[in-house]
C-alpha cells in the first residue's frame, strides 16, 4: 500500500501568518490596555479634582455663615479682581481674584469669638499655584496663613447685589455686603497639567 508523501507538521508560511496574527493582536491588546489605563487614571485625577474644589467650597461656606453685619462690625465684605500669568501657559491670562471676609469666630485658647478678617487669594511661586486662607486683625497684622489647596491655577470671584434683578459685578467696594458671592475655580494636576476642571459655587450672605 502507497502511503501519502506530504507532512502532517505546520509549513514555514503557516508559522509567519500565525505569528504575525499573534503580533497584531498583541498590538491591538497594548494599545486597548494603554487606553484604558489613561482613561482611568484621567478618572480618577478629575475625582480627586473634584474632592478638592468642594473642600475649597465648603471653608468658604464656613466663612461666608459668619460674616458679621455691617451695623455692629463697620465691615463689608470686599473683593478686588485681578489678572496673573503662568509661566507654564504661554500668553494666557489667568484671573487671580481676591476677596475679605469679615468674620467672627472662635479663635484663641480661651475660646472666646473674635472679630477676623479673612482673605482668600492665590499664591504663585516657584511654577507653583496655592489657593491661601490668611486671617487679620480688623485693620491690623496677619495673624495666621494656611494652605488652603494646591494646583489653584485660576480663581474668579463676583457679586451681586441687592434687589432680583442686580447684575453680577467683577468687584465690590460698596458700603453694604452683596447678597451674594459666586466663586469659580479652575484646578490643575501638578504632573499632567491638562488634566484641569473647573468648579462653581454661589454663597448667599444674610446679613445686612
Amino acid at each position: 500500500m502507497r502511503r501519502n508523501g506530504r507532512s502532517s507538521g505546520f509549513t514555514l508560511v503557516e508559522i509567519i501568518m500565525v505569528l504575525a496574527l499573534m503580533g497584531v493582536a498583541s498590538t491591538l491588546g497594548m494599545v486597548m490596555f494603554s487606553r484604558i489605563s489613561d482613561l482611568w487614571k484621567q478618572t480618577t485625577i478629575r475625582t480627586e479634582l473634584g474632592a478638592t474644589a468642594n473642600g475649597i467650597f465648603d471653608q468658604m461656606r464656613q466663612d461666608f455663615s459668619q460674616v458679621v453685619p455691617p451695623k455692629l462690625s463697620g465691615a463689608v465684605v470686599k473683593g478686588t479682581t485681578q489678572d496673573a500669568s503662568d509661566t507654564r501657559f504661554f500668553r494666557v491670562s489667568l484671573q487671580s481674584d481676591q476677596v475679605v471676609i469679615p468674620v467672627e469666630t472662635v479663635a484663641g485658647p480661651d475660646g472666646r469669638c473674635q472679630r477676623l478678617d479673612v482673605k482668600y487669594h492665590i499664591e504663585r511661586k516657584d511654577g507653583a499655584a496655592t489657593l491661601m486662607r490668611t486671617m487679620s486683625a480688623p485693620g491690623g497684622a496677619e495673624t495666621s496663613s494656611v494652605k488652603v489647596a494646591d494646583g489653584v491655577l485660576a480663581m474668579a470671584i463676583e457679586y451681586a447685589g441687592k434687589g432680583p434683578a442686580a447684575a453680577w459685578k467683577r468687584e465690590w467696594k460698596e458700603a453694604g455686603s452683596p447678597s451674594a458671592v459666586r466663586v469659580s475655580v479652575t484646578l490643575m494636576d501638578s504632573v499632567r497639567t491638562y488634566e484641569q476642571i473647573s468648579s462653581k459655587a454661589v454663597f448667599p450672605i444674610e446679613v445686612n
